[in-house]
């Protein structure tokens, strides 16, 4: 999965090798509802969304503005995409056993694809991410041949509720009405002045009538004067309870005809599973998506002056729907559908305080360089700014020691100088306060081609696959790095069969293996055109150069001979020989870089030059076999 996500490397002859990479996967979450120190086992892209720190958010968005769109955007290498909204969460629940409503629409219309772009840019923006404009040439940009969905959200300009009433048609329609006793009655019912609205919701505002009458006021100026009477199917904890408080109001909002209750139309298997779906309808339009029945949620006051609101997003389209068909089972709410103080508390959504600034963090596996974004509120001036970071510190894998963010700039780098280890596994940062921690992020990974996750258990291996002719990449004798396997996890414990843990002896090990072992690798590398291909060589696949390094240079200190001499001295002439082969004098610095340098250290009491023979013998070997970089 993470090759097909990532980058896998593909060979083919007459230098036709390539990585190919068919998949580009960003994921979006409010930063607050997700535990980043759970164990994250691809680098897929998730970004966290602080909403106060959205453009344009100031003024509407605050702490209690949740990112709570649930939409996915799938485009192809042709520009033709689909367009997935609804209301269930990235969640094993939200995907699995929960009552949701979720719909896939084909983008047809440029209208549609702007709006998309237009929610998705300002996602983009804070994490420095530019969105990439297809532009197919198939979409219809004809005012004449009106869109049959429109994507709307909080971002954009036009609210939910505006492109959902407005414009009503104010025609009759039958209905099927239930009395407040529960009799069923069949009328043909005159809606040419009351607007029918239908709204399926798993939460609702703390006082209830009060939003039920804000809302129908809102029909009204939109519709001319109708009258909105709304029809709510809510989820019912164990059957029978709202998640809200009662009040006399609503039973007069009942009798007055302001609002009915309804039990949903397709019964639960489960009473624990829950009716999650967010779908409003009024007589001829729908909206699938994100809105519950809240003031925040339903985006009430979108474009109010200091509006707050939540960021949802959806679709509103036409439909044919015989409304009659969902007042067939109304009931009568009482104060014993309603939850106490106490219940209320319990079934509260726990939601974490939102740092005083935004902090982003990625690395890049080319450069094996960390870039640390900070952003706080600027209009609050550069002291409120330090303020802010006051106290604060950041821990990176691989870094030992934590930031001090208070004594940083807005953004800044940190290199590594080896291969990371920690965050192959540990793929987030910790911002701690006073030595506390108050916050997980995922960090970014970027050339995630790079990362190398799996090798071979010793050089012998290594040499194995090289004189038998086998590929190094996708080799069945490699086993996924023990910084990997060897995590804390029920699905490392399955892989341990496999691991790699202390590298063993190779008593096999030969001259001639060696020098044949690496003129096959240099000859594999001579029949390739591709910079990414040597690339992987260098760096990624088993038995790369990397991970040959690190294996020689354990053979040299455990053991100074002039096997492991020549060994030296013929990777380093390897390493020349690939960098010779490489077009971008970037990546030819990068491997130069990967050369065994002289090694000055005592073993046993004597330098190691002394314990490997005459230094006029190694200067004979070193001109007659080319020897003369940089090494022992």
């Amino acid at each position: 999965m993470q090759q097909r996500l990532n980058g896998q490397l593909k060979v083919a002859r007459r230098g036709k090798s390539r990585v190919e990479s068919k998949l580009d996967v960003k994921v979006f979450a409010d930063q607050r509802m997700y535990d980043a120190g759970d164990v994250k086992r691809t680098s897929i892209e998730i970004y966290g969304v602080n909403p106060t720190m959205l453009h344009p958010a100031r003024g509407a968005f605050d702490h209690n503005t949740l990112f709570h769109p649930k939409v996915i955007y799938l485009e192809d290498e042709q520009g033709r995409s689909v367009l997935g909204v609804g209301s269930a969460n990235l969640t094993l629940s939200g995907w699995s056993i929960n009552q949701e409503v979720f719909v896939f629409k084909p983008v047809t219309h440029k209208a549609q694809l702007q709006s998309i772009y237009q929610f998705f840019d300002v996602l983009f923006a804070p994490n420095g991410l530019s969105l990439i404009r297809s532009g197919y040439s198939k979409l219809i940009n004809d005012p004449n041949k009106p869109e049959p969905w429109t994507f709307v959200h909080t971002l954009g300009r036009r609210s939910m509720l505006a492109t959902l009433l407005e414009n009503n048609a104010q025609t009759q329609v039958n209905t099927r009405d239930t009395g407040l006793l529960g009799q069923s009655t069949t009328a043909e019912v005159e809606s040419i002045d009351e607007l029918d609205v239908f709204v399926w919701s798993p939460y609702f505002p703390q006082n209830l009538s009060k939003f039920i009458n804000e809302l129908a006021n809102y029909g009204a100026k939109l519709t001319d004067g109708r009258k909105t009477k709304l029809h709510l199917i809510p989820d019912l904890l164990e059957g029978h309870q709202l998640r809200t408080r009662w009040s006399e109001e609503l039973a007069q909002d009942q009798i007055q005809g302001r609002v009915a209750f309804y039990h949903g139309a397709v019964e639960k298997q489960d009473p624990s599973q829950m009716c999650h779906a967010k779908l409003w309808l009024t007589q001829h339009r729908i909206a699938i998506g994100s809105w519950n029945f809240t003031s925040l949620g339903s985006n009430l006051h979108f474009g109010s002056k200091k509006a707050h609101i939540n960021i949802e997003a959806g679709i509103v389209q036409q439909h044919e729907q015989d409304l009659s068909q969902l007042m067939s089972r109304s009931f009568v709410a009482t104060a014993d559908n309603f939850m106490n103080e106490k219940e209320l508390n319990i079934h509260a959504l726990q939601v974490p305080e939102l740092l005083p600034f935004d902090v982003s963090v990625s690395f890049d596996w080319r450069t094996l360089r960390y870039q640390i974004n900070l952003q706080t509120n600027r209009e609050q001036g550069s002291e409120a700014e330090h303020a802010a970071l006051e106290s604060y510190t950041l821990s990176l894998p691989d870094i030992e020691a934590p930031v001090d963010l208070a004594s940083t700039v807005s953004n800044f780098t940190l290199s590594l100088d080896d291969e990371p280890k920690q965050l192959l596994v540990a793929h987030m940062f910790e911002v701690k306060k006073h030595g506390s921690l108050v916050y997980r992020g995922f960090i970014i990974e970027q050339n995630t081609a790079l990362r190398r996750v799996e090798e071979f258990e010793s050089l012998e291996d290594i040499f194995d696959s090289l004189l038998g002719g086998r590929r190094l990449e996708n080799n069945p004798n490699a086993s996924l790095r023990a910084e990997i396997s060897g995590s804390e996890t029920d699905w490392g414990a399955e892989q341990a069969a496999g691991v790699i843990d202390d590298e063993q002896a190779s008593p096999t090990l030969s001259y001639f293996r060696m020098f044949q072992a690496m003129d096959n690798f240099e000859q594999r590398l001579s029949e390739v055109q591709s910079d990414s291909v040597i690339e992987q060589y260098a760096f990624v696949v088993p038995g790369c150069l990397v991970e040959m390094k690190s294996k020689i240079t354990r053979a040299l200190s455990d053991n100074a001979n002039v096997f492991n001499w020549y060994m030296k001295q013929e990777f380093n002439l390897l390493v020349a020989q690939t960098a010779g082969l490489a077009k971008d004098a970037a990546l030819t610095v990068r491997i130069e870089g990967l050369m065994l340098k002289m090694d000055k250290s005592i073993i046993k009491g004597k330098s190691l030059q002394s314990q490997i023979g005459n230094s006029k013998y190694r200067q004979l070997i070193k001109g007659k076999c080319d020897y003369k970089y940089v090494a022992l």
